[in-house]
């Protein structure tokens, strides 16, 4: 099967205020090293294809989520989304802590989304940059996966 098939189906769905549901483009891995320059586009302009395949095939809004390495990756990870926007971000897996608050500060100043969709730990240093109240805490795969078991488990009693 083709990888980039098979991994742009693992959408991830974001509830809203009343009961709209959207999907958010996939997460592919940004590297912080200059030299996957290649890679590191590749994979943002993957999810983007995605994100514009998903709106166009299904006439749904498509959450962008945010996804970069270092400054070098700034112009294809942030350009082109619309100022105010919602846009999704995921703390999970993060190696370089410094690289991802750098970007997390540059995307929040140059989109200044409307809302965050949350995806792992919230930083203590986002307060300064961002209204929290403005965050939608969103729960990871694996807490997902957790709740779905417990639920059958206690169907069972």
């Amino acid at each position: 099967m083709n990888s980039f098939r098979f991994q742009s189906s693992f959408g991830i769905f974001y509830q809203f205020a009343g009961n709209t549901l959207s999907p958010a483009s996939p997460d592919f891995s940004v590297d912080s090293k200059k030299s996957y320059s290649c890679f590191n586009e590749g994979n943002i302009l993957k999810s983007r294809i995605c994100a514009y395949q998903w709106q166009s095939e299904c006439d749904e809004r498509v959450i962008l989520t945010l996804q970069w390495g270092d400054e070098s990756t700034y112009k294809w990870a942030f350009e082109n989304i619309e100022k105010g926007s919602i846009v999704a971000v995921s703390s999970q897996g993060i190696e370089d802590l410094e690289i991802f608050k750098n970007g997390l500060i540059y995307g929040i100043e140059k989109i200044e989304p409307d809302y965050i969709c949350w995806y792992g730990s919230i930083p203590e240093y986002l307060h300064t940059y961002y209204d929290l109240h403005r965050i939608i805490k969103m729960q990871t795969r694996t807490q997902l996966l957790s709740m779905k078991e417990n639920k059958s488990s206690n169907d069972l009693f």
